[in-house]
């Protein structure tokens, strides 16, 4: 089982890992959409964590395909930029999660989930 575990957190990790290297907006936001919803996830059934935002783990999920939704709606510049905004947050909120499965501190995940933000959102821009 502990090589199972540790085989998915390798996949996750690689697939964090791809989406701020994603071709397009579309492709990078669902893939950082799917990496934090799988490592949420992750935390809570390996009992390392749990969903911290008020409203819940079911209806952040449905917030991310609406939030995807609205931004198809508007023109493609602003569109974009929220793809590009939401992506880097989801993904800092991943690699948040990976670190408390992997059972780093509170306080060095949170900082590493914003590192990543600034890495993410960095990557975009160039």
């Amino acid at each position: 089982m502990l090589i199972l575990t540790k085989l998915a957190i390798a996949v996750l990790v690689a697939f964090c890992l791809g989406f701020a290297h994603a071709n397009d907006h579309d492709q990078a936001y669902i893939n950082a959409a799917v990496a934090d919803t799988a490592t949420t996830w992750g935390a809570i059934a390996s009992g390392a964590g749990y969903e911290s935002n008020p409203i819940g783990f079911p209806a952040v999920t449905l917030a991310k395909v609406a939030v995807y939704q609205y931004a198809k709606s508007l023109p493609a510049e602003e569109g974009g930029e929220l793809l590009d905004v939401t992506t880097a947050a989801m993904g800092g909120a991943a690699v948040n999660n990976l670190l408390v499965v992997l059972g780093a501190a509170t306080g060095a995940s949170v900082v590493a989930g914003l590192v990543a933000y600034f890495v993410i959102r960095n990557d975009q821009n160039d």
